[in-house]
């Protein structure tokens, strides 16, 4: 830590982040497929195939975005991108947001390589 940013110079800095935290973010009670009504991205979370699984958080995500948001995820398969190189893809939202994150939350290969 910077000795400037020590104490009471630290303790404002972390509540001025905090107060653009909560103005810039929300928590929602229930799932976002079906609570995302207005939202700009919503995350969902994918494997490095961008298989749908139709479980859990991806499925319901996945299904409730629509064929539009399964389109434009078949054009990304159709690429065989690696994604080792970018955790993160927008694709259209759908009927659920503007964009959709498709977040990988597989461990790159080149990281499971150091083991």
């Amino acid at each position: 830590v910077h000795p400037l940013l020590a104490g009471p110079t630290m303790y404002r800095v972390a509540r001025g982040l905090k107060r653009i935290f909560e103005k810039t973010f929300e928590l929602v009670d229930g799932g976002a497929d079906q609570r995302s009504g207005g939202f700009k991205v919503v995350a969902c979370p994918v494997a490095r195939r961008l298989l749908n699984f139709q479980v859990g958080a991806q499925g319901a995500i996945r299904n409730a975005a629509g064929p539009q948001t399964e389109a434009a995820i078949s054009e990304l398969q159709a690429l065989q991108r690696p994604w080792d190189s970018s955790p993160v893809a927008f694709v259209t939202g759908g009927y659920l947001s503007e964009k959709l994150a498709l977040t990988m939350t597989e461990i790159p290969h080149d990281v499971l390589q150091i083991f």
